[in-house]
């Protein structure tokens, strides 16, 4: 029985003839296919699609939101941007202390699953008063909030977003940023985080929830991130909302914890080995190690002058020199790229200059002005 083949080598789809009419090259209906461009033989064939595989990712993502992704087909690797909610609420209005909300981005190669980032968009704590203590929840005088197992999570310049009263729901919008967190030293020696400022909120002993905005990725469930490349090591992306940023993907990974425990899932650390900063450094990646815009210098630069012997010999023009009437007898014509040994002042050392296209019979030279010229 003879072999029919059929090639699409026109690409695409005809639904507007009957099947019967369907011309060469074309074709009447196909599901998950592609027609092949390639140079080769098999240029115009009919191919699978690849599907989609689940993948497994080491964390809870149950609640996050894919906002952008990108492929790097250098590499065979796939980024995937991950959003965590901004506030988790339960049927009753009333927030959900939930330890941390979290940012991530996440690469898979050759089927594994790394963590790129993590960043803690929202840090939650609890101040709590002490009746054996002898401190209150939040004490207005001192700027001091305690939060007994909660300044861990929280970092000098985190700012605190919302005080919300745990019993009733109630919260509170204000805008003050940590400036010391203390753990304690000793039994007995309590927990606490200071804030630059504290408006008066509840009553000192009401025991509230305490909203920090941390980290630096800025990801938003509402917006997606399209504008995304891979260039060698560096990731670079913009959402059209904040500054743009990039991290430098080999050392991100190695700052990030790469582990299943959530409640371990720390700010990713900044690496950089030339300045002696490693993970055991512990020092978190913040908005101003990312953005690629830097800060303009806060101080203007300083220039000092030092004397110097220059030792080799320069090269230059010599612009406003006046040559004399040159009219000796015998002198050579220079050209154009001959070098020329001129000397100043008699004090003065010696400097080569190339000769400009203007063509001059050089036998005498008189030095304008008697000093040296700076070249």
């Amino acid at each position: 029985m003879p072999e029919i083949k059929h090639q699409f080598t026109g690409g695409k789809m005809n639904k507007d003839v009957d099947e019967r009419l369907v011309p060469n090259g074309e074709y009447r209906h196909a599901m998950n296919v592609q027609v092949s461009t390639s140079e080769g033989s098999d240029v115009g064939t009919v191919q699978n699609i690849l599907g989609n595989s689940k993948i497994s990712i080491p964390f809870d993502v149950t609640r996050m939101t894919c906002v952008g992704s990108v492929s790097d087909e250098k590499s065979d690797s796939v980024y995937f941007f991950l959003s965590g909610p901004r506030f988790i609420y339960d049927n009753k209005g009333i927030i959900t202390p939930t330890t941390f909300s979290r940012d991530h981005i996440v690469r898979l190669k050759q089927g594994i699953v790394e963590v790129v980032f993590t960043d803690r968009k929202i840090v939650i704590a609890n101040a709590v008063a002490s009746t054996s203590a002898g401190n209150p929840a939040i004490d207005y005088n001192t700027n001091t909030a305690y939060t007994p197992g909660g300044s861990a999570r929280v970092s000098k310049g985190d700012v605190l977003e919302k005080i919300i009263n745990s019993v009733s729901g109630v919260e509170k919008t204000v805008n003050h940023t940590v400036i010391h967190t203390h753990f304690p030293q000793f039994p007995g020696d309590p927990e606490f985080i200071v804030f630059d400022n504290l408006d008066l909120a509840f009553t000192a002993n009401t025991e509230c929830h305490l909203l920090f905005r941390s980290g630096c990725l800025n990801f938003d469930n509402e917006r997606s991130i399209t504008g995304i490349n891979v260039i060698d090591d560096m990731l670079f992306w913009t959402d059209g909302f904040s500054e743009p940023k990039k991290i430098n993907i080999p050392r991100s990974i190695e700052g990030t914890y790469q582990g299943t425990n959530m409640n371990a899932q720390h700010q990713t650390f900044l690496i950089n080995k030339k300045q002696g900063i490693t993970y055991a450094s512990g020092v978190n990646v913040g908005e101003k190690h990312i953005t690629v815009i830097k800060k303009a210098p806060s101080k203007p630069p300083t220039l000092q002058s030092l004397t110097s012997i220059r030792e080799e010999s320069v090269s230059g023009e010599a612009l406003g020199v006046n040559f004399s009437d040159i009219g000796s007898a015998g002198a050579a014509l220079k050209k154009q790229g001959d070098t020329l040994l001129i000397t100043v002042a008699p004090a003065c050392t010696p400097a080569i200059f190339k000769l400009s296209p203007t063509l001059i019979n050089l036998a005498t030279l008189y030095s304008v002005l008697n000093r040296s010229v700076a070249v």
